[in-house]
């Protein structure tokens, strides 16, 4: 079974958050930036100019990775 990681790297913090699908793990991902948002007192939008640096990546169990990709 697959599971997706999304990320974002932004300035201070490194962001992750998985799901069964690329939406859910984006879904998971906006919903922790909105969080995350909300404890530091952030605008609502504050992650938008880190959108193009959203990256989702398949995993599998059992697998092996380095530096977010399949050996």
């Amino acid at each position: 079974m697959a599971l997706f990681k999304a990320t974002l790297n932004a300035d201070d913090f490194d962001f992750e958050a998985y799901g069964t699908t690329k939406i859910s793990a984006r879904a998971a991902l906006f919903h922790g930036l909105a969080k995350h948002g909300k404890q530091f007192n952030c605008p609502p939008d504050w992650f938008s100019e880190y959108l193009d640096s959203i990256e989702i990546r398949e995993m599998r169990g059992g697998v092996a990775y380095r530096n977010g990709h399949r050996i």
